[in-house]
């Protein structure tokens, strides 16, 4: 049994959090961003929506910690998103 909260539900919570990333919300976008973040690398399906989060002026800083958080796994997303640019 997982003694991290992250590890134990972020697979089953990832996907509503991703969906509360669009919310008209800026408080719930900037909330889920930072929920997911907790989640660490359990959060690993989220980085495409976390990185089209990044264009947002709402949430970009949530969003940015929240990949930082996630880790190593978040970085061939971010490097494609800067090519993009």
């Amino acid at each position: 049994m997982s003694t991290n909260a992250g590890e134990a539900h972020g697979p089953v919570a990832v996907p509503a959090l991703v969906e509360a990333l669009k919310n008209q919300n800026a408080e719930v976008r900037r909330g889920a961003a930072g929920a997911l973040g907790k989640f660490g690398p359990a959060a690993a399906d989220a980085v495409p929506a976390l990185v089209e989060a990044l264009k947002n002026q709402d949430v970009y800083v949530s969003a940015a910690h929240a990949l930082q958080d996630i880790g190593s796994v978040a970085v061939p997303a971010l490097v494609e998103a800067l090519k993009n640019q």
